[in-house]
């Protein structure tokens, strides 16, 4: 009696290994390739296996070797269902990702027929997840073609007024900071350059008389060219005694 039931036991156990080939599992996304929560998805096996999908939109069924039909509905209209037929041709672990766009099902008659359904049939041992999922996406369901909105052209105009206003102010902002650069320049006449830069040569702090002494200029041209570069900024005259001091600011 117990090497009757310990036959029966690996025997199933058996059983069980050959009978579940594939772990099929992926995510499913809706019409806007967000997770598809609260969608129904369901596989023809036996028994049937139904997931309903929470917030990741993932699922996974434990499949044998064979044909089987995956479908992908919202919970209040099972007859508008997205389907996928898959086929199970050797063991181990398969990603395929979905997408839920609610086509119209069709009859069950037409099911077993593979003309009448758009034959998405993969054998899983030569697919990886990425052919797969570029496949559903790129090349089995497209989505409908969206109109140019006349909102997109408003934003493409706003956008264009942005940056003309832009350059505008940064044309503006330089041409305001050369003539501030300008303002701040101070322009030497003849005499005047050549009093000034004999003041640096005494390091800036000369008596004027010293100064005339050593410019080749009579004195009323120095005496001008002094007064001209007090007036601008550039020198202060200190008395002393009959004389003044001549120093640069």
């Amino acid at each position: 009696m117990g090497r009757a039931s310990s036959g029966k036991l690996v025997f199933f156990l058996l059983f069980l290994h050959f009978a579940v080939a594939a772990t099929v599992y992926g995510f499913v996304y809706d019409y806007n390739l967000n997770p598809a929560k609260g969608y129904v998805v369901s596989v023809n096996s036996t028994p049937t296996q139904t997931v309903i999908l929470n917030d990741s939109g993932f699922y996974s069924f434990q499949l044998p070797n064979g044909f089987f039909i995956l479908k992908v509905y919202p919970p209040t209209a099972p007859e508008n269902a997205t389907i996928q037929n898959l086929t199970i041709a050797s063991n181990g672990s398969f990603e395929v990702d979905l997408l839920a766009f609610n086509f119209p099902l069709p009859n069950e008659s037409s099911i077993n027929d593979l003309n009448s359904i758009n034959n998405m049939s993969v054998s899983l041992n030569n697919l990886s997840a990425q052919s797969f999922r570029n496949n559903l996406i790129n090349n089995t369901f497209q989505r409908p073609f969206q109109p140019f909105f006349p909102f997109d052209i408003i934003m493409i105009l706003v956008l264009a007024v942005f940056v003309v206003l832009v350059v505008v102010l940064f044309v503006l902002l330089k041409k305001w900071k050369r003539v501030e650069q300008f303002k701040g320049m101070v322009v030497l006449t003849g005499d005047e350059k050549i009093v000034f830069d004999k003041i640096k040569e005494f390091d800036g702090r000369v008596s004027q008389k010293e100064l005339r002494k050593n410019l080749g200029l009579s004195e009323a041209s120095v005496s001008i060219a002094l007064t001209n570069l007090e007036e601008k900024g550039l020198i202060e005259k200190i008395k002393k005694g009959r004389g003044n001091i001549i120093k640069i600011k």
